[in-house]
């Protein structure tokens, strides 16, 4: 397969998962959208986009430190949720002496580390994350 056809690939999987969340995105993505930033995939909902890039292109896409690339601030999934109520005391209690919201909000616009829909493409076409690949 070229990079051609696994860059339409990740746009249809992104087109589809968008869609599937409710939105109207058939025109406005393009390769150099970021997931974060721009087509606001984050905290839990990277799991479901990452699974809908497994369907196209299998395991190779969980090679790609997503979580490093997208906002996860308050987000808790699987097993995590059983620490909710623990971190929600611990925040309540930590918030009588640091002021600041009890929970903290995602701003993914902001979110520092951008990956986008063309470098996707570019680390499934070739087999996966670089080992030796710096984040």
């Amino acid at each position: 397969m070229s990079l051609e056809d696994t860059e339409q690939k990740v746009l249809n999987a992104t087109r589809r998962h968008l869609q599937a969340r409710g939105g109207d995105w058939d025109s406005q993505i393009g390769l150099d959208d970021a997931i974060c930033q721009d087509l606001m995939i984050f905290g839990v909902d990277i799991e479901d986009y990452v699974g809908e890039l497994e369907e196209d292109f299998g395991k190779v896409v969980w090679t790609i430190p997503w979580l490093h690339f997208s906002d996860q601030t308050s987000s808790f999934r699987g097993g995590g949720c059983l620490f909710f109520p623990p971190w929600l005391v611990w925040r309540l209690v930590r918030r009588l002496f640091v002021p600041g919201p009890i929970i903290p909000r995602a701003d993914p616009r902001n979110h520092p580390y951008r990956l986008t829909l063309r470098e996707i493409a570019k680390i499934i076409d070739e087999g996966g994350w670089p080992q030796d690949r710096q984040l």
